[in-house]
């Protein structure tokens, strides 16, 4: 029966540092513990005597290291492979805990330790964030590595762009080789002292990673074997970065958690590693107040429900900060992830929202693949590993000749864009301002591709550049793709021959972008063809031009679309994103796509259906739906008929004409682990996490009546009950006490 499955199904998850406790007894298949301190055993402990599968998260950058740093592990301090900036400081993750250069030194370190800990029962291991900072790449150790791999001498990544960008690629590569090799290591210790491991890699996503100005290995992963798979660490403090559309700087938290989502999904299609999709509802800063958690929480959750290849979920980062924590506080410790005080007006989390959250917990468990609602040809736009590689440019760049000086730049268009309203015609109006706007942090080139679209009701879909090279049959899947060279690079000519073979075969190729980043002048292999850009190999590997005119090219069976623009500009400028907008929806229309401009996206995973109705549109019209459904992110789950989606807001709605049974679990705020229905009794088994409001809505085919709840240890139970005929659904509520709850009743059915 649906939401009644057992934990061996390993769906949903949670990872915490502290010990269990019932507050934060979730009722999900697994817990991650966190951490090695000296409390992991016992902790692990508590959580296996719970009926928790435990596994082990650890952080690959940082993390209670000190005895590495200091020394005592092999006699050796190892402060000088901290990441280090330009001006010689340690980027820091938290007070003395800084980010490492993986040196195969600390490689070592960590095998060891996991070791141990498979010595003392762990399988399953969980390596997060294999960060390498972009303002890092001076310290003593990397220019070691530097050396090694490049066999030349480390030069200053300021200086010039091909210093930034190879120094950009080796942090990728040193943390793949982490991965690598240690994947391996505890892999085959494992097979020698007879246990399977499994080892998974939690990442934040590449949108993510490039907006805030960090290389991580990211698609490099999949060349790993022994990586069976990730955790998509989306969030509300990744997607609530700001960005720019319409030239407004500012959070828009559901199309970015949808791109980011999006974009980590494609990570791992066509294979068979997994991936968990991470909601979390509070977030790493502190000083935001409960009802901007929810809502902000809502747009991620509902985000990530639209990619529905994905049905497993890490359902809560750090309960201990959600259900015992108090908001707002002022920011502490490790970036705000350790608050100090409060701050005016900190309360602890509603009732409502923690038995929202209870809800949408069970829910995730019960979550299935499903079908999108909207057009089967996925309109994809590329991006790839080296985004990440060139957020910055060096304090010099040469471009046409002429070298112009950005040093001081980046900090002072991040200043810019949080200005006032009024100001923002600033962004285009200065010399200079083009460089400096590209390298901000609202990464405009990517959000200038997507936003314009997506806000009209196009299901866009990020695709991997880089699985071109890696799969053989990647982009036989889309008849639609669009691409710039504007802030990212590909890696060999062997990109180009699969672009050209996929667009002979009837694929239509939009190309935008005018060479004008500096990155584009690089000393890298599209030289060797005598070309002065990736793009103008490109073009001239189509047989065109190797500078075309914009328009459009027949190439074969297919077409190439080309717009001399940067894509920056779109996001700042709506004169111009709308030409961009009916530029994509004309040439959709000569593949057969007809694009009906809205503002809103849809997809069913039956019986669920997933709506975001965007704002910032002209277009912004109400979505309405007519039918028989329960409204799942309204308290105690109304049955409606009809739903309002307003611009801003997000449903999910359950479609009760979609099931046939007469028994359903509905919604729950417990786990239900058994029920039956037969005979006229009913009968269910829950449990929840401790001082919550219960509800639970559930199909039967009578009635309820004499309906009794008690607890295992016998204690008697509140329970109140509505019945809604046109449903045949009963309401049920009770006050959890982390206890098993046992519920009996008789049904009445119609004469």
């Amino acid at each position: 029966m649906a939401f009644i499955r057992e934990k061996e199904e390993i769906k949903t998850g949670f990872q915490e540092i502290e010990p269990w406790s019932s507050e934060i007894d979730l009722q999900t298949d697994f817990v991650m513990v966190y951490g090695l301190n000296e409390s992991l055993e016992s902790r692990m402990q508590q959580y296996r005597e719970r009926g928790y599968k435990v596994h082990l998260m650890l952080g690959c950058a940082w993390g209670n290291y000190k005895e590495y740093l200091c020394g005592k592990w092999d006699g050796k301090e190892h402060w000088d492979e901290c990441q280090t900036d330009r001006k010689g400081n340690p980027i820091l993750h938290g007070v003395d805990t800084p980010y490492m250069v993986p040196t195969l030194s600390f490689i070592q370190y960590l095998t060891e330790h996991l070791c141990t800990l498979i010595d003392k029962g762990i399988t399953e291991i969980y390596m997060e964030e294999p960060e390498f900072w972009e303002a890092g790449g001076y310290s003593e150790a990397f220019k070691k590595e530097y050396l090694a791999y490049y066999g030349v001498d480390w030069e200053p990544p300021h200086t010039n762009i091909n210093a930034k960008y190879r120094s950009s690629r080796l942090k990728a590569y040193l943390y793949g080789r982490l991965i690598r090799h240690l994947s391996r290591n505890i892999k085959e210790y494992g097979r020698k002292t007879g246990k399977e491991i499994h080892f998974y890699v939690a990442t934040h996503s590449l949108v993510n990673y490039a907006q805030w100005k960090i290389m991580s290995p990211e698609s490099r992963l999949l060349d790993v074997d022994e990586v069976d798979g990730f955790i998509a660490q989306v969030w509300t403090g990744t997607s609530g970065t700001g960005n720019v559309y319409g030239g407004h700087y500012r959070s828009r938290t559901f199309e970015t958690a949808y791109l980011e989502y999006g974009i980590m999904q494609e990570l791992v299609k066509g294979t068979d590693k997994e991936v968990w999709f991470l909601q979390d509802p509070v977030e790493d800063n502190p000083e935001h107040g409960w009802e901007e958690y929810a809502d902000k929480y809502k747009k991620t959750l509902t985000a990530a429900l639209f990619w529905s290849d994905v049905d497993h979920y890490e359902v809560c980062p750090w309960p201990n900060r959600v259900f015992k924590g108090r908001y707002p506080r002022k920011v502490g410790l490790a970036e705000g992830m350790i608050p100090t005080e409060d701050m005016e007006g900190a309360k602890n989390i509603p009732d409502t929202y923690a038995t929202f959250l209870a809800s949408m917990i069970q829910t995730l468990g019960d979550m299935t693949k499903g079908e999108d609602e909207t057009e089967k040809d996925a309109v994809g736009v590329f991006l790839a590993d080296s985004c990440m590689y060139q957020r910055t440019y060096p304090d010099h760049v040469e471009q046409h000749g002429r070298k112009i000086n950005l040093s001081g730049m980046e900090d002072w268009m991040n200043h810019l864009i949080f200005q006032k309203e009024e100001d923002r015609q600033l962004l285009m109006s200065m010399e200079k301002m083009e460089y400096a706007y590209k390298e901000c942090c609202a990464f405009p080139d990517w959000f200038g591709l997507t936003l314009p679209l997506l806000k009209y009701g196009l299901p866009i879909q990020p695709v991997y550049f880089d699985h071109m090279v890696r799969y053989d049959e990647y982009l036989k899947k889309y008849r639609y793709l669009i691409l710039s060279y504007e802030f990212m690079k590909p890696e060999s000519e062997e990109f180009h021959h699969k672009l050209v073979e996929w667009v002979k075969q009837g694929g239509t190729l939009f190309y935008i972008g005018k060479d004008f980043d500096p990155y584009n002048y690089l000393q890298e292999w599209w030289q060797k063809f005598s070309c002065d850009t990736p793009a103008q190999h490109l073009f001239a590997e189509f047989g065109m031009d190797k500078e075309p005119a914009n328009g459009c090219y027949r190439i074969g069976e297919g077409n190439v679309l080309v717009w001399n623009e940067v894509p920056a500009l779109l996001s700042v400028n709506e004169a111009i994103a709308d030409k961009y907008r009916n530029w994509i929806q004309e040439g959709l229309k000569m593949g057969g796509y007809h694009w009906n401009m809205c503002n809103y996206l849809s997809v069913r995973r039956d019986p669920y259906i997933v709506i975001a109705s965007m704002q910032e549109s002209d277009t912004g019209s109400v979505y309405t739906k007519e039918g028989l459904f329960v409204d799942l992110y309204e308290d105690k789950y109304p049955v409606v008929e009809r739903v309002l989606v307003e611009p801003g807001q997000e449903k999910l709605l359950f479609d009760l004409e979609k099931i046939k049974d007469d028994v359903r679990i509905i919604a729950t705020a417990a786990r239900i682990e058994n029920m039956v229905c037969e005979n006229g009794q009913l009968s269910i088994e829950a449990k929840a996490i401790d001082h919550i409001q219960v509800n639970m809505r559930i199909r039967l085919p009578g009635k309820t009546e004499d309906l009794c709840a008690h607890t295992e240890s016998g204690k008697n139970m509140e329970l109140q009950s509505v019945w809604d005929e046109k449903s045949r659904t009963v309401l049920l509520s009770y006050r959890s006490n982390n206890e098993k709850v046992y519920i009996t009743g008789k049904l009445k059915y119609e004469s």
